[in-house]
């Protein structure tokens, strides 16, 4: 079973905090313990300068009972002193402890602060620089005990606090790291609300700290997209009812009338010719709602073959012509530049623009359709005078089934001419927009120029 996330950081501060205590502990009981080493070297220096002066008084060499005696006023036992008097074959001669005869002269150092445990007993020693005229030789022991036992309770007053400081701390990382991670509690609480009915939900990004507002704000996109997407998606499948119902009913009853009483051979043919009509329609819509399927799946790829936009572009002027002569329109082409792409796709995106144009353009003016090549671009530009498009309407303008009404309320198609038309530029890798102008309206499609161009 895995361990959450507040438990790993838990017990990752934890684990922090014990390396921290013990090297704290440790260095701590070094510095007390050289404290000490340092105290009990002054007074072992101290001692030994008495010692020094008493030798250079009493000539040793006839009677060293009188040295001892002296060591012993000045190294009192019952505070703790002890000495060791080596002759001049550094054999111990003379101790104030028996104990003290086990010490060997190995263990002895010069001007060196040396550690002995005799008899129970802790030491600390310090061996005199100078011989007597005899080659008398002391040792002044110091005992410790008192010191270790002051190490031994200050080492168990740090275990005891150092457990409880990690147990404390502990504890402490608890709940601090509950609170810290609450937002992301809140985030799992909000993702788990998020259905098609409760889409609204958002993380409020002020009461956040700073390293959760990104991922917050990440959240809260995904939720707007995904908001987005469902509204698009609902508006989509009403749009298909509506514009599915209107022809369906049409030919329910077209048919119903036809059937109502007997008719004509003539009035059959004529009901039959509308049908037909409208099941053209009917197909035409079916057959782009697909190619915008394909699109949104991502399964939309353009052939590569090299396309002469220009020829391609009178290609379908040519065919629109007709339709504009009939309103006195001229349609105009000027430029030429040559892309990578599939000219069925392409061909098709220009017939949307132009036959738009060609439908809301003024009587008796000029659709322009022109070509440049702009920053390894080709720029198509198809402009018509007409009456402009409404600010309100310019973001939905490629939404699926979206007609602007009253303003261009001319007779047209169901609104899937501009969609498609984004869907086939965004596949070759372009862009198409709306640069409306005064009395005018523009729309500019950009795609890569083809690397042979």
């Amino acid at each position: 079973m895995k361990r959450s996330l507040t438990s790993r950081l838990v017990w990752f501060f934890s684990i922090i905090t014990l390396v921290v205590l013990i090297s704290f502990g440790a260095v701590l009981n070094q510095a007390v313990d050289h404290h000490f080493q340092e105290m009990d070297m002054s007074e072992l220096q101290l001692k030994q300068q008495q010692i020094q002066y008493q030798l250079k008084r009493t000539e040793i060499s006839s009677d060293p009972v009188a040295l001892t005696g002296e060591l012993d006023y000045l190294l009192p036992r019952q505070l703790g002193w002890q000495f060791i008097l080596f002759d001049k074959n550094n054999q111990p001669y003379y101790a104030s402890n028996v104990n003290l005869y086990d010490l060997s002269w190995d263990q002895v150092k010069t001007d060196q602060l040396i550690s002995l445990y005799l008899g129970g007993s802790h030491y600390r020693g310090l061996l005199s620089t100078e011989q007597t005229s005899a080659e008398w030789r002391v040792l002044t022991l110091l005992n410790i005990d008192h010191h270790d036992h002051f190490i031994h309770y200050f080492m168990q007053i740090l275990w005891v606090s150092l457990i409880l400081a990690v147990l404390l701390m502990t504890g402490l990382g608890w709940v601090v790291m509950k609170r810290a991670l609450k937002p992301l509690k809140r985030m799992s609480e909000l993702a788990s609300k998020v259905s098609s009915e409760h889409l609204g939900e958002r993380i409020m990004l002020q009461d956040l700290p700073a390293e959760l507002r990104e991922l917050a704000g990440v959240f809260n996109a995904m939720l707007d997209r995904l908001e987005a997407s469902f509204q698009r998606l609902s508006q989509f499948s009403a749009d298909i009812a509506h514009e599915l119902r209107t022809p369906v009913n049409t030919l329910l009853t077209q048919s119903q009338v036809a059937l109502s009483k007997a008719r004509s051979i003539e009035e059959y043919q004529e009901v039959l010719a509308s049908n037909i009509e409208e099941f053209e329609c009917l197909g035409r819509m079916i057959r782009d709602m697909l190619f915008l399927a394909k699109a949104d799946k991502g399964t939309l790829i353009p052939l590569k073959d090299h396309v002469n936009l220009a020829a391609e572009a009178q290609r379908v002027i040519d065919y629109y012509q007709l339709l504009a002569s009939e309103h006195n329109i001229q349609i105009k082409l000027e430029g030429d530049a040559v892309v990578q792409g599939d000219s069925v796709m392409l061909g098709r995106a220009l017939a949307n623009l132009i036959s738009n144009a060609v439908r809301y353009a003024d009587p008796g003016s000029v659709i322009d359709v022109v070509l440049s090549q702009i920053d390894h671009h080709a720029i198509i530009e198809v402009t018509n005078q007409g009456v402009e498009i409404p600010l309100e309407h310019r973001a939905h303008l490629f939404d699926r089934f979206y007609r602007v009404e009253p303003e261009r309320s001319h007779e047209g198609g169901v609104g899937l001419g501009l969609a498609i038309t984004r869907s086939i530029v965004e596949a070759h890798g372009g862009q198409v927009e709306l640069a409306n102008e005064v009395h005018k309206t523009c729309f500019r499609i950009s795609l890569p120029l083809s690397q042979n161009s």
